[in-house]
């Protein structure tokens, strides 16, 4: 299946997001301006424990390593298990014409990093089993698009590792996840306007 580098880098965001939202612990972005979020993110705060997640991309705006944070990167990506290579077809353009296509030589294995921190016992657990009952240790997810629409492929996933660099002051969970063979560049057009062979004539001989 293919996806855009985007769609893949926003589905461990999204799909995390949404369950925090269930959770009380965010406002939901997809449903309000920027304004009513940083709005309702500030009112949240004041009254409860408010986790910030942060996607692929998000550098400056996580600014200094702080407690109720989930920060999500990608660190891999690496050449899969299934090629392509030379492997062409047709693509209707027009009720009389196609396009050549070529399939891209191999797809990618990409690895996700979902990490978090806080200071309490309780909100570890939580984040853990968040992170866990999400995507658990293998599964499938739609990519999302820019606005948190679903893609119609889907692409498979599996856990690869799991890190714990808590210290005495603060739970630090690490987890990685490999979306496995998934193209991440387009086909390429070989041939444009491949007209379609309407009549053929055929001569039979009876013998």
């Amino acid at each position: 299946m293919y996806f855009e580098l985007a769609q893949l880098d926003r589905a461990f965001y999204d799909y995390l997001r949404r369950r925090l939202v269930e959770n009380g612990y965010l406002p939901d972005i997809a449903t309000l301006s920027e304004s009513n979020y940083k709005t309702q993110m500030q009112s949240m705060a004041s009254s409860q424990k408010v986790i910030e997640i942060f996607g692929v991309g998000s550098i400056k705006a996580r600014g200094r390593v702080d407690v109720n944070k989930v920060v999500i990167d990608r660190i891999d990506i690496s050449p899969a298990d299934i090629g392509a290579y030379n492997t062409k077809y047709y693509k209707k353009t027009s009720e009389t014409t196609y396009e050549k296509r070529v399939r891209p030589s191999m797809t990618y294995n990409v690895t996700y990093q979902i990490g978090y921190v806080t200071d309490d016992t309780i909100e570890d657990r939580k984040l853990m089993d968040l992170i866990l009952s999400t995507f658990g240790a293998m599964g499938c997810k739609n990519g999302i698009n820019p606005d948190f629409s679903k893609t119609e492929n889907y692409f498979h996933y599996r856990q690869v590792d799991f890190k714990d660099n808590s210290d005495g002051d603060y739970f630090e969970k690490i987890f990685r996840y490999s979306v496995q063979n998934v193209f991440i560049y387009q086909d390429t057009i070989e041939d444009t306007n491949i007209c379609v062979l309407k009549d053929i004539d055929i001569d039979t001989i009876n013998e």
